[in-house]
């Protein structure tokens, strides 16, 4: 039927407008492609996803590095009396802010699992009973902890310098960053 004013339908419009339906085998061809785009697609975006959780928690775990760095490195480059622990896990010393018998302590969480920067101070100073805080919340942590690097201790003491060596294992024990031999001067460093 031809109606005034239409062209004449080509094309695929030509095939659609006609009385004759599509094949079954069309009908699977055009299936399959479709299900061959949806698999790429699929695929494309699991591994963004993968590389995003990737990318973020190795952000994250630079971030808490550099962030439990700098409040070490605050508290201890003004300290005096400074003395490092046996097991290299623990510096005591006397603290511009805490006071005389400051220990700053890697309290761990468990076997292999890393865990938290502790300070225990006297109440010596501007803090007026004994406690033990953290350097950072728990929160801060977003259940990253720390670990001394390999082999090497946490705190060593080399001269006037006191290094500082650590791992960020995310909370499946994986390490996401690491810390070594930072080297941090000890500005008041008569020893103890």
């Amino acid at each position: 039927m031809k109606i005034p004013g239409m062209k004449q339908p080509c094309g695929i419009w030509k095939k659609l407008s006609g009385r004759r339906g599509t094949t079954l085998a069309e009908m699977l061809v055009a299936v399959l492609i479709l299900l061959m785009l949806t698999m790429v697609v699929a695929g494309g975006t699991g591994i963004a996803v993968k590389v995003y959780r990737s990318e973020k928690a190795y952000s994250e775990s630079r971030v808490l590095a550099n962030t439990v760095l700098l409040a070490m490195t605050e508290e201890l480059r003004y300290a005096s009396g400074l003395t490092v622990g046996e097991d290299g896990t623990s510096v005591s010393y006397d603290s511009r802010s805490y006071g005389a018998g400051t220990t700053m302590k890697l309290e761990s969480q468990g076997v292999g699992e890393g865990g938290l920067i502790k300070l225990t101070y006297s109440g010596e100073g501007e803090h007026a009973a004994p406690r033990t805080d953290d350097l950072f919340q728990e929160s801060t942590y977003s259940g990253y902890r720390i670990q001394p690097h390999g082999g090497e201790p946490l705190f060593a003491l080399d001269g006037e310098t006191l290094v500082i060596s650590y791992d960020v294992c995310d909370p499946f024990g994986k390490v996401q960053a690491e810390l070594e031999g930072v080297r941090i001067r000890l500005l008041n460093a008569a020893p103890k």
